[in-house]
């Protein structure tokens, strides 16, 4: 036991003021280094005599190189700036070519106020030996001193070699290229993208992905492609279907997306994209195939709540409010998603269900318009809790007045309360906007109640042919306007 305390005295003082885990790193090692354990020993019974005596000096040096350096993150971070730069130096005066002791020391200089010390200290070390973090650092310090030329021939330097680079230095240095202008350096470094998984075209990925983030179509399609053909399962063709999609062409991208998914059948996100492209080409069937297989997957909140807008878009309204409630199992405070389950409650005559679901989401969401307009809509439906609907309704249009559908709910709640006027004012108002057909259906339901039944008709045509869904669901109205 007195040594064991004596080696842990011992780590307390090389370790300074470390951090909690280099302390508790150092009271395991001293505990395990006390530990008794019987001596090797050879068949005849001698002591077994350790092969590598030097690897236990390494380890021993290198465990004090760690403790330096841990001492020296200890005073950074108090901001003894003065002291961490010492056991900075110390530490590289034992490892004198470690790159990140150098960056380490060039920030401590350079907050310190000390930064052409801190610059002078990696172009010194740039010198003598390459390394791609240094010298991304060393541009970051020229652009904070607004040495804008010198930093441009040092990230120029980049593209002279063509070994593989780490994915975050190729990607800094690539976006201070695009910030340049120079898009086809940009590319062409992130080509070089060392992959951990040795994964053709995985670099050609990067670069894609970064030029489409930043908006240049054309080269990040070029990239993919690239991608895609030194690896036919690449992701790639995911960067494609991405391309295609804000080219609006939702076949060309649910062909890339199936090119994907059929190297990768597993992959969930693959198919939920898919799925994705699928809708917007108007293949609701395949959608729902790929959604079914996604949630087998990964039987997530989120799919199933895509899974129901599909179905809901096919008019399978039983299996949409089957996946919905398996939706809001997983995510029961979700307005949005409690919001359309509602909606389709009320659609398929469950309104003491939908009633229900609104106000428990109202409660907690006071100040969702969406959830209070249609709650209001419900009530006025119903006949009943009218001044609490149209106070709902008007905190709705007063949150978001530019929606056509808050003023026709607004517009409704007021015929139901006998202010003919005020109704059909609101009403002229929801009509102002964009063509709705929840605004077009419900003002057609207004006009019938209030005897108007050519108008009504002419509003409930109009809501059909904005939404071919709605045809069922509004067959009755139609016949009562003479339809």
């Amino acid at each position: 036991m007195p040594g064991m305390r004596r080696r842990v005295r011992r780590a307390l003082r090389a370790l300074g003021g470390a951090s909690k885990t280099a302390l508790v790193s150092a009271l395991l090692a001293a505990s395990c280094a006390s530990s008794p354990s019987p001596e090797p020993r050879e068949e005849d019974g001698s002591r077994k005599q350790d092969p590598q005596p030097a690897s236990a000096e390494h380890e021993r040096r290198a465990s004090e190189d760690m403790g330096r350096a841990y001492s020296a993150r200890a005073l950074e971070n108090q901001y003894d700036l003065e002291g961490a730069s010492q056991a900075y130096r110390r530490a590289l005066e034992k490892d004198p070519l470690s790159p990140r002791l150098h960056r380490s020391l060039a920030r401590v200089l350079f907050k310190a106020g000390r930064r052409e010390e801190a610059v002078a200290l990696l172009e010194g070390y740039l010198q003598r030996r390459e390394d791609a973090e240094v010298r991304l650092y060393l541009i970051g310090l020229y652009d904070r001193l607004n040495r804008g030329g010198e930093a441009d021939r040092l990230a120029a330097r980049f593209l002279e070699g063509s070994g593989p680079l780490d994915a975050d230095v190729a990607r800094a240095a690539a976006e201070r290229m695009l910030r340049a202008g120079d898009v086809k350096a940009a590319a062409s470094l992130l080509e070089r993208t060392r992959s951990p998984e040795d994964r053709p075209g995985r670099g050609a990925v990067l670069a894609g992905e970064l030029l489409l983030q930043r908006g240049y179509l054309d080269e990040a399609r070029a990239a993919f492609e690239k991608a895609t053909d030194a690896s036919p399962g690449s992701r790639g063709w995911l960067g494609l279907a991405e391309v295609r999609s804000r080219l609006r062409d939702w076949e060309g991208a649910s062909e890339a997306a199936t090119k994907y998914v059929e190297a990768h059948g597993r992959d969930v996100e693959g198919l939920v994209k898919l799925a994705t492209y699928l809708v917007k080409a108007g293949d609701l069937e395949s959608a729902s195939r790929r959604l079914e297989k996604a949630v087998s997957l990964d039987p997530s909140g989120a799919i199933f709540a895509q899974l129901a807008r599909v179905h809901r878009m096919r008019g399978d309204r039983e299996r949409a409010l089957e996946a919905y409630r398996e939706a809001r199992r997983r995510l029961p405070d979700d307005p949005r998603l409690t919001f359309q389950y509602a909606t389709l409650l009320d659609e398929t005559g469950h309104v003491d269900k939908a009633e229900k679901a609104l106000a428990s989401a109202a409660s907690r969401e006071k100040d969702n318009p969406f959830l209070s307009h249609y709650l209001a809509y419900v009530w006025a439906r119903r006949g009943v809790r009218l001044e609490a609907a149209e106070a709902a309704a008007r905190e709705a249009v007063g949150a978001m007045g530019d929606v056509g559908a808050f003023h026709a709910v607004l517009g409704y709640v007021l015929f139901r309360r006998g202010r003919l006027e005020e109704a059909r004012a609101s009403f002229r108002e929801a009509l102002a906007g964009d063509p709705d057909p929840f605004v077009h259906r419900l003002y057609g339901t207004f006009l019938l109640e209030a005897g108007s039944k050519d108008e009504a008709l002419a509003q409930l045509k109009k809501a059909v042919d904005l939404d071919p869904r709605l045809e069922p669901v509004l067959a009755e109205r139609i016949r009562e306007a003479g339809g």
